[in-house]
């Protein structure tokens, strides 16, 4: 069972993914820019976002395939 800890770490991670989802289907696939404080977002949430992966074991691959998950269905 996870401690509260990873749990508080999981729970942040997912707080994170839909923010994060739409910087990337903005950018890859609408070809839209970020604003400054949008890439400083991005930037800050994908660092803490990988820490948190990094920190519960899970492999840069599974960390990447959950943020990529779904963004090229039906594209």
């Amino acid at each position: 069972m996870a401690n509260a800890a990873s749990t508080g770490s999981i729970e942040t991670m997912f707080r994170h993914l839909p923010v994060v989802k739409g910087y990337a289907r903005r950018v890859i696939l609408e070809g839209d820019n970020l604003t400054d404080a949008e890439e400083l977002d991005r930037v800050q949430r994908l660092r803490e976002f990988w820490a948190i992966g990094s920190s519960l074991n899970w492999t840069d691959n599974e960390i990447a395939v959950l943020l990529f998950r779904e963004l090229f269905a039906g594209n």
